[in-house]
């Protein structure tokens, strides 16, 4: 439901992605007409600007209707993955993320090197400090925060190659082979709090692939991050997904560990649950 952003953001990527590429938008239960706005910028797009070397767009829609439930990020990733056969790499990018320098998919293809699993134009995250310590890079948009042009970055922060830490999305650079034999994102079981994290240490622990930042003159827009319309019940949705999952991993397993940890991630779920019950009660 960014239909009031799509317009700009498609644009700006349509304009500045550089080389041969192919693109999947997947629209998930959206009910404000987004799928009309895509429609209308893939069909404008005109060289020199307007992502001439595109060979093939998908559009796929979600219905957003009553009775059909949103797929949500990590699951529409794996969709759009699905729909595409890149030689090199998968590229997320969010719905929010204005491109503003051309070329910039090539910035983060220059860093994918075959020890380097994920690229960055976002930040990179520390796994081993507390919170308020953990970002060793940082794109200035990271928190929806103004753009910040490539002269005004120390040459010395535009990259970074790491290993044992994590590399979130923004755009996010993946490279295809590696995440084909990874089986792309774990749509139900995050044991370190997020997808992207989950599979980047997985990729490190059995491979040794590290994770990268590299700057690009992208930025997300002030506030756009934020969710509208039924944020608090998607996310309410999302979590109660969870909870079944382990519930059933925790009732159907023989192996101890494997049920022991499911039923922990179970309790873990319904304590979200609990909290976001809490908070609409207090809205109400």
């Amino acid at each position: 439901n960014r239909a009031d952003i799509l317009e700009r953001t498609l644009s700006s990527l349509l304009a500045t992605t550089l080389g041969a590429w192919e693109l999947a938008l997947v629209l998930d239960a959206c009910t404000d007409g987004s799928l009309a706005v895509a429609q209308r910028v893939l069909r404008a797009r005109t060289p020199p600007c307007g992502g001439e070397n595109l060979r093939r767009a998908v559009v796929f829609e979600v219905e957003g209707r009553a009775g059909h439930r949103a797929l949500f990020e990590t699951a529409a990733d794996n969709l759009g993955m699905r729909m595409l056969e890149p030689t090199l790499a998968y590229v997320l990018v969010q719905p929010d993320v204005v491109f503003e320098e051309r070329g910039w998919n090539l910035w983060l293809a220059a860093a994918l090197t075959s020890d380097v699993f994920a690229v960055s134009a976002r930040c990179v995250v520390r796994m081993d400090k507390p919170k308020g310590q953990r970002y060793l890079s940082r794109n200035q948009w990271c928190a929806g925060n103004r753009r910040r042009p490539r002269k005004a970055v120390p040459e010395e922060s535009q990259f970074m190659a790491l290993v044992a830490h994590h590399a979130p999305r923004g755009p996010l650079l993946l490279r295809a082979s590696a995440m084909r034999a990874l089986g792309f994102f774990d749509e139900g079981c995050h044991h370190l709090g997020g997808d992207d994290m989950e599979l980047e240490w997985l990729a490190l622990s059995r491979f040794g692939w590290r994770s990268a930042h590299v700057y690009v003159d992208v930025h997300q827009l002030a506030k756009a991050h934020q969710n509208k319309g039924g944020g608090k019940q998607r996310e309410k949705a999302k979590w109660q997904a969870r909870l079944k999952r382990f519930l059933q991993i925790a009732q159907s397993s023989t192996a101890d560990g494997e049920r022991e940890n499911a039923q922990r991630l179970a309790e873990q779920a319904q304590a979200k649950l609990d909290s976001l019950e809490e908070q609409q009660d207090d809205d109400e």
